[in-house]
């Protein structure tokens, strides 16, 4: 019994020692979070979203159906894209019973001055200029479409 109570302490004395390091980083055993530096708050982002002509049409729209009651409503997250913080806007209507998504905007953390929009069509993440593009062509397609079978 006396062996056996001297090799536990001695277990417990050795477990006790002081933590490895490693020279290259951290102490072994912690986290580390970095920190990212923005000077875009979520505050911004939001603002610059709302002022796109496309939210604002949006906006109108959705105060029409909803007799003055509803408005667009935002769901916010945040990803990254290409290695840069993105603050990421779900635009759409959403009641009690359903909720409908219309846009996807991705806000640039460091500035608010790149946007970017999920492109359903294809499936990728585009600069706003380039969307705006794709979708006057898909207008135009479709402008083009209905006056080749009124014809």
């Amino acid at each position: 019994m006396k062996y056996l109570s001297f090799l536990i302490f001695s277990l417990c004395i050795s477990c006790g020692s002081s933590p490895s390091t490693n020279k290259s980083g951290p102490p072994v055993g912690t986290t580390t979070t970095t920190a990212i530096k923005s000077t875009c708050t979520e505050a911004d982002a939001l603002h610059k979203i709302t002022m796109l002509p496309e939210l604002i049409a949006i906006e109108k729209m959705i105060d029409t159906i909803s007799n003055h009651k509803q408005h667009v409503s935002y769901v916010v997250s945040t990803d990254t894209i290409d290695g840069r913080y993105y603050y990421q806007f779900q635009a759409g209507y959403e009641n009690t019973f359903r909720r409908e998504n219309y846009f996807n905007f991705y806000v640039d953390k460091s500035d608010c001055s790149t946007i970017k929009v999920f492109e359903p069509i294809q499936g990728d993440i585009i600069p706003l200029e380039e969307w705006r593009k794709v979708q006057d062509q898909t207008e135009k397609k479709g402008a083009a479409t209905k006056m080749d079978t009124l014809q």
